[in-house]
């Protein structure tokens, strides 16, 4: 699964299955002039990676540095 956030991270886009199936709504933000969005991606609930999504024609993925969740206490 995957939560698809503004850059700030203070506004929800959605939550999908995976990024493909996204896609209809990255194109929807592209044409309002939003030119990325950031990505968690889980598996369970365990959060695996946080990344940033060029928005274009095509989407474009842009590495950042893997998040660490916060250790437990």
């Amino acid at each position: 699964m995957v939560d698809i956030y503004n850059n700030a991270g203070t506004e929800s886009y959605g939550c999908f299955k995976h990024l493909k199936a996204a896609k209809g709504m990255l194109r929807s933000l592209a044409n309002k002039g939003v030119e990325s969005v950031m990505v968690s991606s889980f598996h369970g609930r365990k959060l695996t990676r946080v990344y940033r999504v060029a928005i274009s024609k095509n989407c474009r993925i842009i590495q950042m540095p893997f998040l660490h969740p916060t250790p437990a206490a």
